[in-house]
């Protein structure tokens, strides 16, 4: 099973120069703990709803924050679509990370993350009968 199976393609993003304000609102609004930051249409980094709590309760962390200061951005972990989902599974796992952006030719083309991969395991379990 590859990646591009189990993805999702039509990813929500946010612009690094967007609030802290900004993200936590489209994040509830659209039912997602993580989003995927772009800059100039280029993946910089990645937002969770963790990053945000920390911002927003240290003295000093204001709702106008903007989200490049917030998110994950040294080690951006990505997978391609053709790439085994066994392998996104196991650099999830060993990195301690729920999602994967997925990339092809330099350019957002996905996301893939725990409960992507929660569902794959469940379906092929029940295809197995287990």
């Amino acid at each position: 099973m590859k990646v591009k199976d189990r993805m999702v393609r039509d990813v929500v993003t946010i612009n690094a120069n967007a609030s802290i304000k900004e993200a936590l609102t489209l994040m509830q609004k659209k039912g997602l703990r993580r989003l995927p930051v772009l800059e100039n249409g280029r993946l910089v980094g990645v937002i969770v709803e963790h990053d945000i709590e920390k911002v927003l309760t240290r003295p000093g962390g204001y709702p106008e924050t903007p989200v490049s200061w917030a998110m994950s951005y040294k080690y951006i972990f990505t997978a391609g679509p053709e790439d085994d989902i066994k392998t996104a599974a196991r650099l999830m796992l060993d990195k301690k990370i729920s999602c994967l952006p997925v990339v092809e030719n330099g350019r957002l083309v996905g996301i893939i993350t725990e409960t992507d991969l929660l569902n794959a395991f469940i379906e092929l379990c029940s295809a197995h009968g287990v």
